[in-house]
């Protein structure tokens, strides 16, 4: 039987967090039935601070991503969901979301 859960986005760190709280998704770096390695990039965002990757902690399959290509304004909060992964075996408990740095825009 296969399981799926969303892909949501973390707590953003409080050195890219901006008064919003939130995130504007500026690129995916997948698409639907790719599978992503542990540690590989889902998708860009930008704060006011900083370009931020969302990332994977597990190796998981991307069954569906919400917003179509392309866009230009999305913004989202903590724990929204932009798709929905599968994942095999333990890994669908396992996997987790996380934020690392691509480029800071501007310093605190």
């Amino acid at each position: 039987m296969a399981f799926w859960a969303f892909i949501k986005l973390p707590t953003i760190p409080n050195e890219f967090k901006d008064q919003t709280n939130g995130a504007t998704l500026k690129k995916y770096c997948t698409k639907t039935g790719d599978r992503i390695s542990k540690n590989s990039a889902i998708a860009y965002f930008e704060t006011w601070w900083a370009v931020i990757e969302l990332k994977t902690t597990e190796d998981i399959y991307i069954d569906r991503l919400f917003f179509a290509e392309p866009f230009s304004e999305i913004s989202l909060q903590e724990n929204d969901p932009i798709g929905t992964f599968s994942a095999e075996g333990d890994n669908i408990h396992k996997a987790k979301t996380y934020w690392d740095l691509k480029k800071h825009i501007r310093k605190k």
